[in-house]
């Protein structure tokens, strides 16, 4: 009786998050999600699952070359002032007060929302109905609400392929009736993997992979061999690649619901720019205001997070080794795409090998036929959400991907072994505001884990 009054009293207190969206977005985090019993058991700690067995092999057309990180920090300050110009603290106004789109995810006690209970997913296309019920609807509603024009705009899920078992994805893209289709321009491709496949620690290894291996680097292989010839983490940036291609997307989202990355292609999909690993329980960004703010740096609405040039970053490599860490930003912008720093603008001194992409420690050495045989007697986790507080997930490390090309590309000039230019100067230009720079800093040069609180 007494729990009953209380939830009355709560509900007359609450606030309708439309009413206070910004509030909401800062406060809102996923619904807590666990695994039914009959779900598959999730691998030990730290430990890949050896599961993730994508049918991608090395092709010619997927010329992929380095993968990078964005600056967390960068992303966080970005998030929070791109969202604070668009979203109103105070209602807003609707066009139709009797058909309103709401968001989905419960915020106690400010905001109270009748909760879906989706059931505890045993396999992924369960998974999937808390995504889409939950971060997506809701990311969904919050576009429409607030940018009017995205109306026509709606994530649906992508017709499924040979490894619908253990990948899915949903595109946000115009729906089939609306004027103006634009070829993908503006889309946005969310990647789904469960975590029994897609491991924390297999998560790590997709974000500090920095290398895609092309055809040539596997002549020496015999043809049945070559099959089998990517890592796990190198199959999964193929998968990816290829699935965004296709879709005409460049900004993607991935995720098991309990761990989230956000990145993005560049232009001519040259290279592969991502964050670090976010869990469901993130905030300073909430996982629904990246999501967010994510749909609306695609679709190239004003403040969004702007994707360097291809040829900006292929200047950049001329002076580093591979062994260099970077990490970009991104500054606020008034358009799609500006120009970013010249190669005359850097200088650069290292005196790294080159690298390779090489395997991140022996458990990924495995071949695809060890995964498959691999095992657990004993020692397998509970299903319990690996990303939840305290621990956070973060990766390090470089990236890249390239452009789709049916033809072979000519190798990449080879690197020198350094110049004799100062190894301060990347750091110098990190610690700096530019009007269209501020987006390449060497890692420590910036805190990783630096909070933006919202007002």
């Amino acid at each position: 009786m007494l729990i009953d009054h209380y939830n009355r009293i709560q509900a007359l207190m609450s606030v309708d998050p439309l009413d206070k969206l910004r509030v909401y977005l800062s406060q809102v985090i996923l619904p807590p999600m666990k695994l039914a019993p009959k779900a598959p058991a999730l691998p030990p700690s730290g430990h890949h699952s050896h599961k993730n067995v994508l049918s991608v092999t090395p092709q010619h057309y997927r010329v992929l070359e380095k993968m990078y990180q964005i600056d967390f920090a960068s992303f966080k300050k970005g998030a929070k002032e791109v969202l604070n110009m668009h979203v109103t603290q105070d209602k807003l106004q609707m066009l139709d007060p009797e058909n309103v789109e709401n968001v989905t995810m419960p915020c106690s006690p400010s905001f109270q929302l009748p909760a879906p209970s989706p059931k505890k997913p045993t396999n992924l296309e369960q998974l999937c109905r808390w995504i889409s019920l939950f971060p997506l609807d809701s990311a969904q509603a919050v576009m429409h609400n607030v940018f009017p024009q995205t109306e026509d705009w709606t994530f649906s899920q992508v017709k499924s392929d040979i490894d619908e078992d253990i990948f899915q994805s949903y595109i946000w893209s115009p729906t089939a009736t609306a004027s103006g289709v634009t070829d993908g321009l503006g889309s946005v491709t969310v990647f789904v993997q469960p975590p029994w496949i897609l491991s924390p620690k297999d998560f790590e290894s997709f974000v500090s992979c920095d290398v895609l291996r092309r055809v040539d680097d596997f002549a020496h292989m015999d043809e049945d061999d070559k099959t089998y010839a990517y890592t796990s983490k190198e199959r999964l940036w193929a998968k990816i690649w290829d699935e965004c291609q296709r879709n005409g997307s460049h900004y993607f989202v991935l995720t098991t619901y309990w761990g989230w990355v956000f990145g993005v292609f560049t232009a001519g999909r040259t290279v592969g720019l991502i964050s670090h690993v976010m869990s469901d329980s993130q905030s300073f960004p909430t996982i629904l205001e990246s999501l967010v703010y994510w749909l609306l740096s695609a679709m190239g609405i004003k403040g969004g997070w702007e994707v360097p040039e291809d040829s900006a970053l292929g200047d950049i490599e001329a002076f580093l080794t591979m062994n260099d860490v970077l990490t970009f930003s991104s500054p606020v912008r008034s358009q799609r795409i500006h120009a970013a720093p010249s190669e005359s603008e850097f200088s650069a001194h290292s005196s790294a090998r080159v690298s390779q992409s090489d395997v991140d420690d022996l458990d990924e050495q495995l071949t695809v036929e060890q995964y498959l045989t691999q095992g657990y007697s004993a020692g397998a986790l509970l299903n319990v959400n690996p990303f939840a507080p305290p621990t956070r997930y973060r990766g390090e490390s470089n990236r890249g991907v390239q452009n789709w090309i049916p033809y072979v590309r000519a190798p990449s000039p080879s690197l020198t072994e350094g110049s004799e230019l100062s190894a301060s100067t990347i750091k110098d230009y990190g610690d700096h505001e530019f009007e269209n720079g501020h987006w390449m800093t060497q890692e420590g040069g910036v805190s990783m884990t630096s909070q933006i609180h919202y007002s």
